[in-house]
């Protein structure tokens, strides 16, 4: 005889999608916006397919039948933040509060101060080390942690420029609050952090006064019109760093390209600044071969937000001549982020394409998508190669 279903043995999209077929969860009720002018073109495209899930019919689940909506939405919520079936140490759903891999910049921070003994370079052995940082306590040498950090400084913000402007000195970017901008749940991490509203993506320095992004993002766009901005980051867990006027640059040409929107070539391209970005390392770009299981991390702006480090993932498909696929945490706005090898700290690759939709209705709020450990189910973050990338910086070749 089998056994009785209870709600714990329903995934987040069945119990989702239950509320949805009874009624219960409607995208009128919800107050959900899936259109605005000030979005970018991919936010709205990714909006108007979640309304087109959402709005799908399908008949109620017999087998949820003696729960109530208040029992689905409990549990829906409880998944949201990680929590586990009783008497199992496996998670029914990844939970965005315990799995979510990125960190703010200053984090890296409290952990090269907090974690490691400046005299030794040995890391401590702290009680309770927050689950998100784990992946760094292998990092025995100070030095590492240092690289990370220069890295995250070649790291900045692509946008628009009617989305920048300078007062007393400082940068001043057009941004509204996370959760009002998506409406999000009060449980989804940096909610009442600031986002970037006008298009953006993220870029990276790999020359003086020249960066790389995305091919996807530039392509068709004026770019004379974009702004490049170093240190959209937090200070600390509620203030955003003060940004210089001087951290902000002019797009001036497009130095090189590579995109064909059916996907038959690597999408990437370079971007000529109005001066040179002084007293910054660049990006050091890899020339070793790409193989399964390496390591890999990435930087960048998910979803507009400030800079965020996303670690705990590796290579997980190098079968595409142009791309390789990895389960990063990445979201949109992750276009143009840099992949680094974790050993190395050089780019292997660029972020340029994710999930379909990055975000889920819960109870008449939004949560981040999150996908179980990668299987054939999982979606995979796309990455392009970057050979063509390098070989174009090594000539200093123009597009003709």
């Amino acid at each position: 005889m089998s056994r009785q279903k209870t709600v714990l043995d329903f995934t987040f999209e069945e119990l989702d999608r239950e509320l949805i077929a009874r009624g219960a969860q409607e995208i009128k009720k919800g107050g959900i916006e899936f259109f605005n002018p000030d979005w970018p073109q991919e936010q709205n495209e990714m909006m108007e397919r979640i309304e087109k899930m959402y709005q799908s019919a399908s008949p109620p689940n017999t087998e949820m039948s003696e729960f109530s909506d208040q029992d689905l939405v409990k549990r829906l919520k409880e998944l949201s933040r990680g929590q586990k079936k009783p008497d199992t140490d496996d998670k029914h759903n990844k939970g965005i509060i315990e799995d979510d891999d990125r960190l703010d910049a200053y984090e890296l921070e409290e952990i090269s101060r907090t974690y490691y003994n400046p005299g030794t370079a040995e890391a401590r052995k702290v009680p309770n080390m927050p689950k998100g940082k784990e992946y760094l306590k292998d990092i025995a040498e100070r030095e590492k942690l240092q690289k990370i950090k220069k890295n995250l400084d070649a790291t900045a913000v692509i946008c628009l420029a009617n989305g920048v402007k300078i007062e007393n000195g400082y940068t001043i970017l057009d941004v509204k609050s996370f959760k009002e901008m998506h409406n999000l749940c009060e449980c989804e991490r940096f909610a009442h952090q600031y986002t970037v509203k006008t298009e953006m993506c993220t870029c990276f320095l790999v020359k003086e006064d020249v960066i790389a992004t995305a091919a996807h993002f530039v392509n068709g766009r004026k770019i004379k019109d974009m702004r490049i901005v170093f240190g959209f980051k937090m200070e600390n867990p509620g203030t955003m760093a003060k940004i210089p006027k001087e951290n902000v640059y002019n797009s001036v040409e497009l130095i090189d390209i590579s995109y064909d929107r059916k996907g038959n070539a690597p999408d990437w391209a370079l971007v000529k600044l109005d001066r040179l970005v002084e007293g910054q390392e660049r990006a050091k770009l890899s020339r070793d071969e790409i193989s399964i299981g390496q390591p890999v991390y990435t930087i960048g702006h998910p979803s507009g937000l400030p800079l965020k480090f996303a670690a705990g993932a590796s290579v997980r498909d190098t079968n595409n001549e142009f791309l390789f696929k990895a389960d990063l945490d990445i979201f949109m706005g992750n276009s143009g982020s840099p992949v680094f090898d974790m050993k190395t700290h050089e780019v292997i690759g660029i972020v340029v394409q994710g999930y379909s939709k990055d975000f889920r209705l819960m109870d008449r709020c939004w949560v981040s998508i999150i996908y179980p450990e990668p299987g054939e189910n999982t979606e995979l973050s796309k990455c392009t190669r970057i050979p063509g990338l390098q070989k174009s910086l090594d000539k200093g070749i123009k597009r003709g």
